[in-house]
């Protein structure tokens, strides 16, 4: 579920003496709030741009009187109407001069293709504001790439919604990656290109979801997890195949692979193909 985060306008002054401030605050006009200071808290990464998104969505509107339902109302409306913002609470005034705003925003899980930049995708598959010109980096790790790379993407603009089971489901493997994956495995996995395409007709033929990693590896990976299968192994299990290969990189004496298949109990590697052989991410 989306973390609940605050929006305040940040606060110009500090009252020592709510009365006497009060008092004077209203005679000097701080009862009005200043739009274009928009501070984001209480959330570990947001793209750079939404507080200036928000501002400028307020700072249309122009001084808010605080003291005025109606006002702050079109306030939250405003907030409401941006696409990275699923849910807004209660809208509060913060003495002297600011105010709050309880806001869910729609938490980045992934990115898309648009042309040549990289657009965030919400769980529930928005498309959201901002890009980028690699996927973006949260600190944790860069979000994985939905597949496949065909420019069926490339019309693409905020608040368009990806449907679909492949999106569905690409988007269920990369938030399982984030929650599986320490940070130090996140950064050594790279970018990841999700091709959720056959995810839903996995067999012991078909290698359902295929995960495109940097250096020409493959990973194949069966069904999302979103989806229950008698026989599937746990995807906890699956990565943790995969974080085991990523160790056997740095180990000088074992020998490199391009291809992990993480379906099942054991793991299974193939050793490099010769280069004209492997599948470059960039053509998915």
């Amino acid at each position: 579920m989306p973390t609940a985060l605050l929006l305040a306008v940040l606060l110009a002054g500090f009252a020592f003496f709510v009365l006497r401030i009060e008092s004077d605050a209203l005679a000097a006009g701080h009862h009005l709030v200043d739009t274009r200071r928009v501070r984001i808290a209480g959330h570990d990464w947001v793209p750079r741009d939404w507080e200036d998104r928000i501002a400028a969505r307020l700072c249309a509107l122009g001084p808010i009187e605080s003291r005025e339902r109606d006002a702050l109302e079109r306030a939250a409306a405003e907030i409401a109407a941006l696409s990275f913002v699923s849910e807004v609470g209660e809208v509060t005034t913060v003495w002297p001069d600011g105010l709050s705003v309880d806001v869910k925003l729609r938490r980045p899980a992934a990115c898309v293709r648009v042309g040549e930049r990289y657009v965030c995708v919400a769980r529930d598959g928005t498309i959201l504001p901002g890009n980028w010109g690699l996927p973006p980096d949260t600190g944790r790790g860069r979000l994985p790439v939905l597949g496949p790379l065909d420019w069926s993407t490339d019309g693409l603009r905020p608040g368009d919604v990806l449907e679909g089971a492949a999106v569905v489901d690409g988007i269920a493997i990369a938030i399982s990656l984030f929650d599986e994956l320490t940070p130090s495995e996140l950064e050594r996995l790279g970018i990841v290109l999700i091709d959720a395409r056959e995810a839903r007709n996995a067999t012991v033929e078909n290698p359902g979801a295929q995960l495109f990693l940097e250096d020409r590896r493959l990973v194949l990976f069966g069904r999302a997890p979103n989806v229950e299968a008698p026989g599937e192994l746990p995807v906890r299990q699956k990565w943790q195949h995969l974080s085991a290969a990523l160790d056997l990189l740095d180990d000088p004496s074992a020998d490199d692979w391009d291809l992990v298949d993480v379906r099942w109990d054991r793991a299974v590697l193939r050793p490099r193909l010769a280069p004209e052989e492997a599948v470059d991410w960039e053509s998915r």
